[in-house]
């Protein structure tokens, strides 16, 4: 289990004092005339106490150590969270250019005619008519070049990366993975669609 989760699982502990602390009052975050709300205390009830009000704003000012412990625990999960993130996002920057290059998508067509999700079509498996999964890059035969399969396998890592019962963070254990099921390992995490989502979208 990562820091991050675990600093998370902490968390949820607080969360019950936090409950019992704040039963029956009612919170929302103020985004709106700041400045109105600067006035409802006096500075020095501010520096000792902090704000204390139904309108609340900056976690860690609060007249409340549960509450200011609550949110430093989330702020710090939810900096690894986005770290973690961007360092993803840079990977696949790489790799969408290395697969851009490969296939001649140049400048002039990313910005005018081209169509880039036809970059991305020869890795999904057509024989699933009612699913969308990806090709297994591990495999032979299945028409991926080798650039594909290195864009495939760093996006099925991440992806499978994040489950919770069982997160993968080694190629041979995806590899061994996607041969013990398939679908499972391959197929591209998205919510299946309401009626009324497929009718608006």
């Amino acid at each position: 289990m990562k820091d991050y989760q675990l600093e998370a699982y902490r968390f949820l502990a607080q969360i019950n004092f936090a409950i019992a602390e704040l039963s029956g009052a009612t919170l929302r975050q103020q985004l709106q005339d700041h400045s109105s709300y600067m006035n409802q205390k006096g500075v020095f009830g501010f520096l000792t106490k902090g704000w204390s009000a139904n309108m609340l704003d900056n976690p860690g000012m609060l007249d409340s150590d549960t509450l200011n412990l609550v949110g430093t625990q989330l702020n710090v999960a939810y900096q690894n969270v986005r770290d973690e993130v961007q360092n993803i996002s840079k990977k696949l920057d790489a790799l969408d250019i290395k697969l851009k290059e490969h296939k001649g998508f140049g400048y002039i067509k990313s910005r005018t005619f081209g169509n880039e999700a036809l970059l991305y079509k020869n890795m999904y498996d057509e024989s699933y008519k009612d699913d969308l999964v990806f090709k297994n890059p591990f495999e032979e035969g299945n028409g991926l070049d080798d650039v594909e399969r290195e864009y495939l396998k760093f996006a099925l890592l991440k992806i499978n990366n994040n489950r919770l019962e069982y997160p993968i963070t080694d190629m041979e254990v995806l590899k061994s993975a996607i041969e013990g099921n398939r679908l499972k390992y391959l197929r591209v995490p998205l919510m299946t669609g309401s009626t009324a989502s497929k009718f608006t979208s």
